[in-house]
């Protein structure tokens, strides 16, 4: 299953049918709004992370999953940079860059967030291999952009990844789709139309199998699938890896 996103968001951005560009995110990220904005004032920012709280969830399952003085986290589209906050918080030992494609992002990130790198990096475009660092246990990190990419393109990222020598990924979902959120997502979607907000194109919303489909296709297989409350973690690993 495979479904349309839609999502109203606080300022205007009036895209019915076209993607989101790094310029309308790097408005969001420098908008008020709590849960796309990057807080100017640090001791704010810190305070919106702690807030987060199913980012913590994530961040602990990592911890115990993955922590080590070895490891290496490469998030990719890290957003707001909550997740990235709540593991450096708890596993100070963890070396972590983090990277967006906007470039408003990335200047606001680094003035609030502290982890070891904060650059600019587009998924299409640069070399996966380039972030890795040599003798480290280098882990590439989707969190919450499952939304962002087609299916044809989440194959082509994925195969990209999987030719420059990617062996493992921590992938964890916007969401899954079923018939109880794509209910949802039309309720909400005509809800915005009768309350006069602005419907914008948020990308695609993918079922659990069709994730695995995406997957296989890209050149990876499920090593682990660890819920966390109502979400889930996926470790990822490559069909071709040599342990």
């Amino acid at each position: 299953m495979i479904i349309k996103h839609f999502y109203s968001f606080n300022i205007d951005i009036n895209k019915k049918n076209e993607k989101l560009n790094a310029q309308d995110w790097d408005r969001l990220r420098e908008s008020e709004d709590t849960d796309f904005g990057i807080e100017t004032s640090k001791n704010s920012y810190i305070s919106n992370c702690k807030n987060k709280k199913t980012y913590e969830r994530y961040a602990k399952r990592i911890c115990e999953l993955y922590g080590n003085d070895t490891l290496h986290i490469i998030s990719l589209g890290c957003g707001k940079g909550i997740l990235e906050w709540h593991i450096k918080n708890l596993c100070p030992e963890i070396y972590i860059t983090a990277t967006d494609y906007g470039e408003g992002t990335v200047n606001r990130l680094r003035d609030v967030l502290d982890v070891d790198i904060i650059k600019r990096f587009d998924i299409f475009n640069d070399s996966f291999d380039k972030l890795s660092i040599k003798d480290k246990d280098n882990i590439y990190l989707f969190c919450r952009v499952s939304t962002e990419f087609s299916k044809k393109q989440w194959i082509k990222i994925l195969k990209k990844m999987n030719e420059q020598g990617v062996k493992k990924i921590i992938f964890i979902p916007t969401e899954e789709a079923n018939l109880k959120n794509a209910f949802w997502e039309k309720y909400w979607f005509f809800m915005n139309i009768l309350s006069g907000r602005k419907n914008a194109f948020a990308g695609w919303m993918y079922s659990r199998k069709a994730f695995e489909k995406i997957f296989q296709k890209g050149g990876y297989k499920v090593a682990r699938r660890d819920n966390v409350t109502e979400d889930v973690i996926i470790e990822l690993a490559s069909n071709t890896r040599e342990d």
